[in-house]
Order: C-alpha cells, then sequence, then structure tokens
C-alpha cells in the first residue's frame, strides 16, 4: 500500500491557498466599491457647492442692497413674500438670477464622469433654529438635492439622495 499523506497534505494546501485567495479577491472588490463610492461622494459635495456658492454671492432679496446692514424695522420690507420665491419674471435663465431666492424650484441634470445628476433646489424662509417658516424671516436657506441612479442602495431598494443646505442673513449682503 502507498502513502496517501503527500496527496492528502497537498489538497490541503490547495484548499487553503483557495479560501485565501477568495477572501483577497472579496477584500479588495469590497475597497474598489468604497473608492468608488467616495469618488461620487466628491463629485456630488462638489457639485452642490457650486450652485450653493453661486446663489450666495447675490443679494438676499429684491429690494436689498450690498451693505444694508442695520436692523430692519418692519419684516415688510423684505421685497419676497414666502409664496413668491423663485426666479422673478424675466428671469428664465440661471444667469439672469439676481438675488437669492430666485434658484427656488430651479431643476437641471449635470453630466459628469460619473453619469448625468438630477439636481434640485428649493429656498424656503427659516427661524433662527432653521426651520421652516411660512412668513418672511431676516433668513432664507438654499437646499440642493442631488441624486444618481448608480448612487442605488441596492440593499433598500432605493436612491441614495443628497441634500446640501446654506442659510443666507438679510445682514450678510
Amino acid at each position: 500500500m502507498t502513502d496517501y499523506s503527500d496527496i492528502i497534505i497537498t489538497m490541503a494546501a490547495l484548499m487553503i491557498v483557495s479560501v485565501l485567495v477568495i477572501n483577497s479577491n472579496r477584500a479588495t472588490i469590497i475597497n474598489n466599491k468604497y473608492v468608488i463610492e467616495h469618488e461620487y461622494e466628491a463629485a456630488v459635495a462638489n457639485m452642490a457647492q457650486d450652485f450653493i456658492d453661486e446663489a450666495k454671492v447675490h443679494l438676499f432679496d429684491e429690494l436689498s442692497t450690498p451693505g444694508m446692514g442695520g436692523p430692519i424695522p418692519n419684516l415688510d420690507q423684505i421685497a419676497t413674500v414666502t409664496a413668491d420665491l423663485g426666479p422673478d419674471p424675466g428671469e428664465t435663465d440661471r444667469s439672469l438670477y439676481d438675488d437669492f431666492d430666485d434658484y427656488n424650484g430651479y431643476t437641471t441634470v449635470v453630466s459628469t464622469i460619473h453619469g448625468d445628476f438630477d439636481i434640485s433646489i428649493d429656498v424656503e424662509y427659516v427661524d433662527t433654529n432653521q426651520n421652516t417658516s411660512l412668513t418672511r424671516t431676516t433668513m432664507k436657506q438654499i437646499n440642493v438635492t442631488l441624486t444618481n441612479e448608480s448612487l442605488f442602495k441596492v440593499d433598500i431598494d432605493s436612491l441614495t439622495v443628497f441634500r446640501f443646505s446654506f442659510v443666507k442673513s438679510i445682514y450678510s449682503d
């Protein structure tokens, strides 16, 4: 009878190597997934910040003037009532926007190397606690929402929605 111990040891070694290779591949795939997710998240943050930066250089309101400062004696001096947030008549393009709330209701699709991103923007009045206010206040918040079909959460069947916000005060003009 021949000794099969060398064959059994060789088979056991091959099984161990196979398990190690499979685990190594799994770790590489998971790592690549996180790298790609990070690239998407960085792209999303950059796009949102571009829209916020563009909006925040505009005046708070139609009646605002640069360096206005000081207390507002009456909130009626703020031109835009809540229902009228959004572009003014004739402001049909983003390049024509002249105040912060003109971005309300703006939607677009931005194409990048990462795919097409759906972007929607809303502007709302907020109180000092950054809660939505249905009346005029001295602060407005812009919310930039971005989605992309590649940012799909497989485990819970929904899109990942990114939302970035910035609050502008009338006193910042």
